[in-house]
């Protein structure tokens, strides 16, 4: 239902490149493709983790949808039959070194509700240098009120739903987008401004208090000159003090 989505949004108009590792769901995609009309698609049988990011027909890849498998524990249908399985967190671990080189967004969605396969996989990718070099957690929907956990500090920009507090089957909502080259240089150069203003505070404590030491000096020299000058005034007047007591001798 994904890529009919897709194909229907962008009007009939790019490309959509679909994979699957089962055959069965590759026939009733196609299936759903043609019953559709949608003709800008492909499908591929075939594991999406092993696909050559640098392969020429993948060069102008600028959007993906991440849909792993999962317990589909946000299925209403499948809520009776749950047992509280895990993902595949090695399989999920891998999305995270996917490296598209036009790559501009990447959706990563499951119909679960459990952590372990949400913002668990999301903290994981988190993780990954290239990634946070690269790419941004930005918020999906602001607006719609059930957010991601706060136990996590991305939380706020996840998006989840599920059937008692939206009344809706389960699902949950990640996006990452790529970081532009020239925001990646201001924030370069934001942290080189950092850096350099408590050497820059240093250097002027540093001048203020040679200044201040400098007029100090030049305080107590002009005490001292004073100080001078009123001296020599009482020695003469003491000498003369002294001739009059002689005379009076």
């Amino acid at each position: 239902m994904k890529t009919s989505h897709v194909a229907s949004i962008l009007g009939g108009t790019g490309k959509v490149w679909a994979m699957d590792r089962s055959e069965d769901r590759v026939a009733i995609m196609n299936q759903i493709l043609e019953e559709c009309g949608v003709e800008n698609a492909s499908v591929f049988h075939g594991d999406f983790l092993k696909t050559d990011v640098t392969d020429k027909k993948f060069s102008k890849v600028e959007y993906a949808i991440v849909d792993p498998p999962c317990s589909g524990s946000g299925m209403v249908k499948r809520m009776d039959e749950l047992t509280g399985g895990n993902a595949d967190k090695a399989r999920l671990a891998k999305l995270k070194n996917l490296q598209f080189p036009n790559l501009q967004r990447a959706v990563y969605s499951t119909c679960s509700v459990h952590e372990e396969e949400n913002e668990q996989v999301v903290d994981e990718i988190l993780l990954d240098t290239y990634v946070r070099q690269h790419f941004r957690l930005c918020s999906v929907l602001p607006n719609w009120t059930h957010r991601g956990l706060d136990t996590y500090d991305f939380g706020k920009d996840c998006l989840r739903a599920d059937p008692v507090k939206t009344l809706t089957n389960g699902f949950f909502v990640a996006m990452f987008e790529r970081i532009s080259e020239s925001s990646i240089d201001n924030e370069s150069k934001h942290r080189k401004k950092k850096r350099k203003r408590p050497m820059e505070a240093e250097e002027h404590l540093n001048s203020s208090d040679d200044a201040d030491e400098l007029k100090n000096n030049e305080d107590v020299a002009d005490s001292l000159e004073h100080s001078d000058e009123l001296h020599p005034k009482k020695k003469k007047k003491h000498k003369k003090k002294k001739r009059e007591e002689s005379a009076d001798l």
